[in-house]
């Protein structure tokens, strides 16, 4: 029988993160804050587990606010200064997010912005709470080689991994990632949430248009999507990476908590007619689970009626908790197995699953720019490539492995 998670036990610097995290969402953990802030904690394990859960940004906020002598100097000089270089870039990445939204504007196309800074302002209640690499910005369909002629006649780029644009586009239509020289910052433009061919058509912005709220940020009227609809989109975003990170259970958390008068028969409705609900309801129990948030009791039926739920909670807790994945070197060949065991799982219709099932199969065997670049054959013959090239890449790291 697999093992599972019990949270009490874990090794203190885990405890110690979900409980700063736990903090945010509901301030009644201080006193458990205190209690497992001990000098003979490993603090870079503490660091380095936060960042990777994508917490740090909380993890000091509670660590500053409760860590009195105890914590080294060096350490919080250390988170200190890391802070204050994300809380820089988290401006600057506002400063694009707001710079884009109003040429949009101006040109007669809607966008709108989810995750990132505009997650943390809108539902952590302050931009420096979310750790954040990029922009993401819904746009419809339509408007897409319109944003695209905005987007280059602004001094942006498309930003890939080669100069075969064309072939970049076909592969994903639901997205082109951006970056304007000098800024570092990705602008990914999405038509869709979520993957060609696995959650294809499932969430767009078209079908949405008229359901958006005004929320003000960095003194500028923006839209927003309702609650139930971004909590639809968290839910499926996390799947997607297999609730691999804390935040994303955390961005779950805080809608649910910042949002009292949720409409969950929307909610869950909507997910139900999408084929998402099963995924849906597992970020909603996980969310249970790790911050004990409250859980209406006709969603807490649904979560025990359907028992694969509590199988895939199961599966996500051990790899979240543990496993040191930030310490470990991962490999492909080791983690794709459960990971496509998820995938099928998780989705409630047996078209679906097979959908899924080929979309994972076809991303490994189509050869990719590296495998192109490796050999220069005729197009026919790349695809043979791309076993053996794989197979010089991690095959002796696995030989390694088995030797220790």
């Amino acid at each position: 029988m697999r093992k599972t998670v019990n949270l009490k036990t874990l090794r203190p610097e885990l405890g110690l993160i979900i409980d700063c995290t736990r903090n945010l969402v509901d301030n009644r953990w201080t006193e458990s804050i205190k209690s497992r802030l001990q000098p003979d904690l490993d603090w870079g394990y503490l660091f380095d587990g936060s960042y990777y859960h994508g917490v740090l940004p909380i993890v000091y906020r509670e660590i500053f606010e409760h860590g009195g002598n105890i914590v080294p100097e060096l350490f919080l000089s250390k988170m200190r200064q890391w802070f204050f270089r994300h809380s820089a870039q988290n401006m600057r990445i506002a400063r694009e997010l707001v710079f884009l939204v109003n040429i949009f504007k101006q040109n007669g196309i809607l966008a709108v912005p989810f995750k990132g800074p505009f997650l943390a302002e809108t539902c952590y209640g302050h931009m420096g709470y979310r750790q954040s690499m990029d922009l993401d910005i819904l746009i419809c369909k339509k408007d897409q080689e319109n944003v695209k002629r905005i987007m280059l006649s602004n001094g942006y780029y498309v930003k890939i991994p080669s100069n075969d644009v064309e072939s970049f586009e076909h592969l994903n239509p639901h997205h082109i990632s951006y970056q304007r020289n000098g800024s570092g910052i990705p602008v990914e433009m999405h038509t869709d949430v979520f993957k060609k061919n696995r959650y294809e058509g499932v969430f767009s912005l078209a079908e949405k248009q008229d359901n958006l709220r005004q929320v003000e940020f960095f003194n500028t009227r923006l839209l927003d999507l309702l609650p139930e609809d971004l909590l639809l989109v968290l839910s499926v975003h996390g799947s997607q990476h297999r609730w691999d990170r804390m935040i994303w259970i955390s961005d779950i958390a805080m809608m649910v908590a910042r949002n009292p008068v949720l409409d969950w028969t929307r909610l869950l409705s909507e997910a139900r007619k999408k084929g998402l609900l099963r995924m849906t309801l597992l970020g909603l129990d996980l969310a249970h689970e790790v911050f004990y948030i409250f859980l209406p009791d006709g969603v807490q039926q649904l979560v025990k009626a359907d028992k694969t739920i509590g199988a895939l909670k199961n599966q996500v807790m051990r790899n979240l908790f543990l496993r040191d994945v930030y310490r470990e070197n991962d490999n492909p060949l080791r983690t794709d197995p459960p990971r496509f065991y998820y995938q099928v799982r998780v989705m409630e219709k047996w078209s679906d699953k097979f959908k899924v099932m080929m979309y994972m199969l076809g991303h490994k065997v189509r050869p990719n720019i590296r495998d192109k670049q490796s050999i220069p054959l005729p197009r026919p013959f790349v695809f043979f490539i791309r076993p053996f090239r794989l197979a010089f890449k991690y095959i002796p790291d696995l030989m390694r492995r088995r030797r220790k």
